[in-house]
């Protein structure tokens, strides 16, 4: 079962009070440290359809530490266990009993991001905003990713549309090839917030790259890599997944 431990912030009667959310599993594990105004947090909670609620109950605006204790409602709850969607660089966790595997998706800002062609160091590559999804096993093996671009600056959720990575080495439908690349193993699922450093740090070949990736309408990866340098991605050149964030958490 995943705790939720929060703490108001000294504004606690301001209309944009924000919270400190503590999430934690059962075995004490870390798996989110952040902070969120108290209406983010209120629409996650919501959201995710909370029904077992133990100790206290988040009722007004007072100055004071709460815990709740909580899952999403699932068809057998024993066996699979998430937390709601969060406003942060962590924004799910779920966890399958039955096949000992977490899913992690972290939240990227749009950004510039130095990485390789090949053996060529490129700078300051312009990204669109992403998510990077980690399917890691109990062993800490690191089974699957998948990355996915997003649109406009509003929090995720389930109806959130998923757009292609426009670059390479990530599939139709977002899954990540590493290649060779020595994968790392996870002994906290903390690690995941900076796991796409790997990935960016991993030189990009030309794999996956060609029609249907972007609406640049550049056909040269090299060309667009160069284009793109120090240069702000445009989000009318992602292309859709044709499904949304939840869809694809019921793939999970």
């Amino acid at each position: 079962m995943t705790n939720y431990q929060i703490s108001w912030s000294d504004e606690a009667q301001k209309a944009d009070t924000h919270v400190h959310v503590l999430v934690s599993s059962n075995e004490g594990t870390e798996l989110l440290n952040s902070e969120m105004t108290f209406g983010h947090f209120f629409e996650t909670m919501m959201d995710a359809e909370v029904y077992e609620a133990r100790d206290q109950t988040v009722i007004g605006l007072r100055k004071e530490t709460k815990k709740i204790v909580g899952f999403r409602r699932e068809r057998n709850s024993q066996l699979r266990v998430e937390t709601p969607i969060m406003n942060n660089n962590w924004i799910k966790h779920i966890y399958k009993k039955d096949e000992d595997e977490h899913l992690v998706v972290c939240e990227l800002s749009k950004k510039n991001w130095d990485m390789y062609y090949h053996q060529t160091f490129l700078e300051a590559v312009g990204h669109p905003r992403m998510i990077f999804a980690y399917r890691i096993s109990n062993g800490g093996y690191i089974n699957k990713i998948n990355i996915f671009s997003i649109k406009g600056t509003r929090q995720i959720k389930g109806d959130t549309m998923l757009y292609k990575y426009p670059y390479a080495n990530v599939t139709i439908g977002g899954s990540v090839c590493m290649g060779n690349n020595n994968l790392p193993n996870i002994k906290n699922l903390s690690q995941c917030s900076t796991l796409h450093n790997m990935f960016f740090g991993s030189p990009s070949s030309d794999c996956y790259f060609g029609d249907g990736r972007n609406d640049s309408g550049i056909t040269e990866l090299r060309e667009l890599y160069t284009k793109m340098q120090h240069s702000e991605f445009p989000e009318d050149w992602l292309i859709s997944e044709g499904m949304t964030f939840e869809k694809f958490l019921k793939r999970f």
